[in-house]
């Protein structure tokens, strides 16, 4: 398409491209071969020759040619942002001091040891559906009355399977210790009841009077102990366990 003058119009690249001068073909030679220093100096230092039309031609073609890309993109990308769903930006994270999420959690576990009835305490929960008859039918037993919660005593943040909690120590009105884990939820810190209370489907003395023979499920506490006996006397062979209720009745 290029005329014979054009054509030597574009071997003139390293007058743009000075980094590509060594690798330009001469004029008129076949082989393309690497350009001597004097080539370069000489084909750097002569002025350029007027441009013919046929080069301008050639040039306002590709001029044309950008021109047009350029338009087409720009439709395309107008008419592709505007048939497409725009994109929502997540919420910010919100970043809370340690101090902030303590104080969340002891006043979740505040306000359930103050709820008046099971109904109130339930919204303080975790799985309130589930917990809510299981929570009736174990304040109905003998000696199994809401707590009250009379101080903190050690309050520390876990990570279970990468979810947070809060884990509380915490004392009764009698200087009892008891053991709170709350869950951090989207709602709020709420309370694992049937870890707080060691639930159990018997109560700890019904069950240790009873011996079921049937699977029951029972929460317990459970400590390493060096009692050993019998033929279990051995103790680099078995392990001691004690196992009791949240009041120490038994174990």
């Amino acid at each position: 398409m290029a005329s014979e003058d054009s054509s030597k119009g574009m071997h003139r690249l390293g007058e743009v491209a000075p980094e590509l001068r060594r690798f330009v073909p001469l004029a008129g030679d076949e082989d393309e071969r690497p350009l001597t220093e004097q080539e370069i100096e000489e084909g750097w230092s002569k002025p350029s020759e007027p441009e013919t039309p046929a080069e301008r031609k050639w040039s306002l073609s590709w001029v044309g040619v950008v021109t047009a890309v350029t338009i087409a993109a720009v439709v395309y990308l107008a008419v592709r942002r505007g048939s497409a769903p725009s994109r929502i930006d997540p919420e910010p994270a919100t970043f809370r001091s340690e101090a902030e999420v303590r104080a969340e959690a002891e006043a979740t576990l505040k306000a359930f040891h103050e709820a008046g009835d099971n109904a109130r305490r339930a919204q303080f929960v975790l799985e309130p559906e589930r917990m809510s008859p299981l929570m009736a039918e174990y304040y109905s037993r003998d000696g199994a009355g809401p707590q009250s919660l009379k101080g903190i005593d050690v309050y520390k943040p876990v990570r279970v399977n990468g979810h947070p909690w809060s884990w509380i120590q915490y004392h009764d009105g009698d200087m009892a210790p008891h053991v709170a884990a709350l869950k951090e939820t989207r709602e709020g810190y709420k309370l694992d009841w049937e870890s707080l209370v060691a639930y159990g489907e018997m109560a700890w003395d019904e069950f240790c009077e009873s011996r079921p023979t049937t699977p029951t499920q029972m929460r317990v506490y459970l400590a390493h102990a060096s009692y050993h006996n019998y033929k279990y006397s051995d103790p680099e062979r078995y392990a001691a366990f004690r196992i009791e209720s949240r009041t120490p009745s038994r174990w």
